[in-house]
């Protein structure tokens, strides 16, 4: 009860309690546990409260500029036997009193609250209580039963159940702290935090005490009604948020929670994720959501440590001037260990300077230096503590240093001790340096913040590319499509060919004589194959002829693929003549459905390769041809697109649209169609396009 109203005194809010008489649930005391329907706080700041996904969360903090003037006492209507709160004794002060009579009802209170906070159950009657009053968001602060649902917007919008009282208790600006606020005094732009838990986000709300600002938290907790997905658009939105940081681990809404990612983008924000698939989840699905995520520009990290690190450095930077890196070192093999370790992580090490082998008062000079270089945006300064005179001036250097230029400085303390004054006040109390504990973690912070401004330089939402009518090529896709089957080999082709992907020339034929004048259209050499709605495995099973070259071949073959096929009992829809392509490189690109974000492109290696390199590259729709090119990338052996071992570089741009291709015929049915495998896809030599030799199609 303290947290809230400490709370609302310190945002200027009136606070009242009510009871639930109207709800038919027991009153208890004001000092007990079980309030039920007594938590509901009220304030007199029209339009903060929240409704829809324009939502300031619980943990909002507003400058005292900010707040209205609040009524005098006389402007109140006074209720018998209640005391009306006071007016503020100050421009950032409401004084909170407890009823001194018997508690309000809801429609007693003077004024209807913009926010209500549920410290008990939250039973029907009393919700609609709260609707009929008009109250925009109940938090459901304890860990109660409350369905969960579709989409939801009545009112009141729900946060919880289970989100606890933590996020109330936080003050956002670092000076109440202890902390600088350098950069991040009350008016900056700081971390907006969401959590399912209290204990979960206590970590990096920690923050505030080394003057990193926490602009808002937001616990989450069941997300019986508002998801993680719709609270960091709203997020996102805020106008003091420069970094959103929160915990995924049980990602449920995929094409919500993109939406979200892809609106921070667009706003050039940075969302930092402690990201992880369902509890049991396969590894498939942790891969296709780390991959869905990375797509939109999500900055995955492994921990709440990583988190904390990664987040306040993103808070501090501004965008880089340049993407070159400085190692400044108190000696040189310890510059040359950060070097090595940097360039492993993908750094571009412009410089590396040894301070220690500057006189005494010389090492500042040689920093200056290293900032005017142009072609430098990151300072690294490892500091181990070896000699303390010589690192509290490195550590003053980088401070000062910090508070002239725009490049980014970073202070690695690997001293065990972790309280002394060059850490604990003059690292920690400067706005501007980045301090870290470990260098993984540095390295890693940086690598993520370079990464992110090239992502949303120029970034363009894949959403607004998106064909927004249907294709002409669902309405032949629509006439294949037999619900709940396996389409033929025949079938699924046409069903390429109907979005644009190549497929051999190929006839479908039910004799002897047939397979010979399809044999004579198509072109010698040919393949032929049996073609069934339930055949797979052609080749292991004896369904499989190559490299026919005469009339005479492709009739005994006939006869010999459908006497197989009748002795193992397989239905056929006949056998295919088919074009024999040329040698290429063999892939495979699929179609498959997961829970969480819907239909996936997959693509990876085929043929003989699969067995030693089986990974896959996941795209989830929307993208664009950069994401299907960085899908080729992600594989290990991308290099064998650009030709090896004497062998011609392949059809990039070919297979690129294969997949973009397959991500359009995904989407138009999505739904209708659970799988698709192409294996093998060919591709042929640079400027020679790819095609798809098999393919099967199983409808929904």
């Amino acid at each position: 009860m303290r947290q809230l109203t400490t709370w609302a005194e310190h945002l200027g809010a009136r606070l009242y309690f009510t009871s639930a008489a109207a709800t038919g649930v027991p009153r208890k005391g004001v000092a007990g546990t079980g309030l039920a329907g007594r938590g509901v706080a009220g304030t007199s700041l029209p339009g903060k409260g929240v409704a829809g996904t324009s939502l300031p969360a619980p943990g909002r903090r507003t400058s005292p500029a900010e707040l209205p003037e609040l009524p005098e006492r006389s402007d109140l209507p006074k209720r018998p036997g209640t005391t009306v709160p006071e007016p503020p004794e100050g421009p950032d002060r409401a004084v909170t009193e407890l009823p001194e009579g018997p508690a309000l009802t809801l429609a007693e209170l003077p004024e209807r609250p913009d926010l209500a906070v549920l410290l008990g159950p939250a039973p029907p009657p009393l919700l609609a209580e709260l609707a009929e009053a008009e109250v925009p968001l109940a938090v459901v602060a304890a860990d109660v039963a409350l369905p969960r649902g579709g989409p939801r917007t009545a009112r009141p919008r729900l946060l919880g159940p289970g989100t606890g009282l933590d996020a109330f208790g936080v003050d956002a600006d670092p000076d109440r702290h202890g902390g600088s606020p350098g950069r991040a005094g009350p008016g900056t732009p700081g971390i907006a935090l969401l959590s399912r838990s209290g204990a979960q986000g206590l970590p990096v709300a920690g923050l505030r005490e080394v003057g990193v600002r926490l602009a808002h938290w937001v616990v989450t907790g069941g997300e019986a009604d508002l998801g993680a997905a719709e609270l960091l658009c709203s997020l996102a939105e805020q106008p003091d948020v420069s970094v959103l940081a929160c915990f995924l681990a049980e990602p449920r809404e995929g094409r919500a929670l993109l939406l979200a990612a892809d609106h921070a983008a667009r706003r050039g924000i940075p969302l930092v994720a402690v990201a992880a698939g369902p509890p049991g989840g396969s590894p498939r699905a942790g891969a296709v959501a780390e991959a869905a995520l990375r797509q939109f520009g999500v900055i995955q990290v492994g921990g709440t440590d990583e988190l904390q690190d990664t987040a306040a450095l993103l808070a501090k930077a501004g965008p880089p001037v340049a993407e070159g890196v400085a190692v400044y070192a108190p000696s040189g093999d310890l510059g040359e260990e950060v070097r090595r370790r940097a360039e492993a992580a993908g750094l571009r090490v412009r410089a590396l300077a040894d301070a220690g082998a500057m006189p005494e008062g010389g090492e500042r000079p040689l920093l200056d230096a290293l900032l005017d270089d142009p072609g430098l945006g990151v300072v690294i300064c490892p500091l181990p503590a070896a000699s303390p005179a010589a690192t509290e001036r490195l550590a003053r250097d980088l401070a000062e240093a910090a508070e002239g230029t725009g490049k980014l400085l970073c202070a690695v303390w690997s001293s065990p001790d972790g309280t002394a004054a060059a850490y604990r006040e003059t690292l920690l109390g400067s706005g501007r340096v980045a301090a870290f504990r470990t260098l993984a973690h540095c390295l890693g912070a940086v690598g993520a913040h370079l990464a992110h401004h090239r992502f949303t330089t120029g970034y363009r939402s894949p959403f607004d590319e998106a064909p927004r009518t249907p294709s002409p090529s669902l309405r032949t896709a629509e006439a294949l499509l037999v619900p709940g089957e396996r389409l033929s080999e025949h079938a699924a082709k046409r069903l390429l060919r109907a979005y644009g992907i190549r497929v051999p020339r190929e006839k479908l034929v039910t004799s002897a004589a047939a397979a010979a004048r399809a044999a004579a259209q198509v072109g010698y050499p040919v393949v032929m194959k049996a073609s069934g709605a339930r055949l797979a495995h052609k080749s292991e099973r004896g369904l499989l002829r190559t490299s026919l070259t005469s009339a005479s071949q492709v009739r005994e073959t006939y006869r010999e693929l459908t006497a197989r096929a009748q002795y193992e009992g397989v239905d056929l829809d006949g056998v295919l003549v088919c074009q024999m392509v040329p040698e290429g490189a063999e892939w495979v690109v699929g179609v498959a459905q997961d829970p969480v974000f819907g239909p996936t492109v997959t693509v990876g290696h085929g043929g003989e390769l699969r067995e030693v390199l089986p990974e896959l590259a996941y795209g989830v729709p929307p993208f664009g041809t950069d994401r299907a090119h960085a899908m080729l990338r992600e594989l290990r052996g991308h290099a064998l697109l650009d030709g090896v071992r004497g062998r011609p570089a392949l059809d990039v741009d070919a297979l690129a649209e294969v997949l973009l291709r397959v991500q359009r015929l995904a989407l138009e049915l999505d739904g209708r169609l659970t799988g698709l495998d192409i294996d093998p896809l060919r591709v042929l030599p640079r400027g020679q396009g790819a095609v798809a030799l098999n393919v099967r199609a199983v409808c929904g």
